[in-house]
């Protein structure tokens, strides 16, 4: 006769108390976790550069959620059709420490060209995907002579990049720590405006600006003003030199950390 070895009926139950213990535990996380949407609408959270000028073919990013899938972009300058063209589209770089859903993970490069002619001061942006088509988005527009492009090396006054009187400085605070100085000329008495645009359009930039003079000492700073952009208006308190210096309050920098800086002398 066969001999069979019998398992012990508590072992029995305390086997079948933690598999039914699992089955139910199992369903609780299944019903308490929130399923994923299947079919994301577009939606686009920054537009890189912030700003393009008049008359010149650029290349934008456009960063935002489930845009991987774009089969169209539109733009619009004053109700006229902006020819557009997509050049790529796919997962974007993922930023440090900040959730997809408010900085993007996905974009679409395009390239587009706005009449020279054209008196709009912003183009609406659109992406449509299978799943339907974004809310507008703004593109800053400026006339050639009115926009400066950024050039490094400039993190001190020794390298500081000279700019004429009135202009707007398209740039970007990267890496981390990144600090960017302009060079100003003015006379006392001349009223100063500097205002960044940037966190107003997406950009992860949390600005502090600060104006100094020739002897490098600090005549203004700011970190917020209407808006969680930093902005300095002032009289200039004697002739010379000024450095306005621009860096992220919290040491932050990187591709979605771009910036617009209009600057004012009269």
């Amino acid at each position: 006769m066969n001999a069979h070895r019998m398992t012990p009926p508590t072992l029995r139950t305390f086997s079948a108390t933690v598999v039914i213990c699992g089955l139910l535990l199992g369903s609780l996380w299944a019903k308490d976790k929130a399923p994923e949407p299947a079919n994301k609408p577009p939606r686009i959270v920054m537009i890189v550069p912030l700003g393009i000028a008049r008359g010149v073919t650029a290349k934008v990013i456009i960063r935002g959620v489930a845009l991987d899938s774009a089969t169209e972009v539109h733009a619009t300058a004053e109700g006229t059709d902006i020819p557009i063209q997509i050049k790529s589209k796919g997962k974007a770089e993922v930023i440090k420490d900040a959730p997809p859903e408010k900085m993007g993970d996905t974009q679409v490069e395009v390239e587009l060209k706005i009449p020279v002619d054209s008196s709009a001061n912003e183009a609406a942006i659109t992406v449509t995907t299978p799943n339907g088509t974004s809310e507008p988005h703004s593109l800053r527009l400026f006339d050639p002579a009115d926009l400066t492009v950024e050039k490094e090396p400039n993190g001190a006054f020794a390298t500081a990049q000279e700019v004429t009187a009135s202009t707007t400085v398209q740039g970007s605070i990267s890496p981390e720590n990144d600090v960017d100085v302009v060079k100003i000329t003015g006379k006392a008495g001349q009223k100063v405006s500097a205002e960044i645009f940037a966190a107003r359009l997406g950009s992860a930039l949390d600005s502090l600006l600060t104006l100094y003079d020739e002897q490098g000492h600090a005549v203004a700073t700011n970190d917020d003003s209407e808006t969680a952009d930093s902005a300095i208006r002032l009289s200039l308190p004697h002739d010379g030199v000024y450095f306005l210096s621009l860096t992220d309050a919290n040491g932050k920098g990187g591709v979605m950390f771009p910036y617009l800086l209009r600057i004012n002398l009269k």
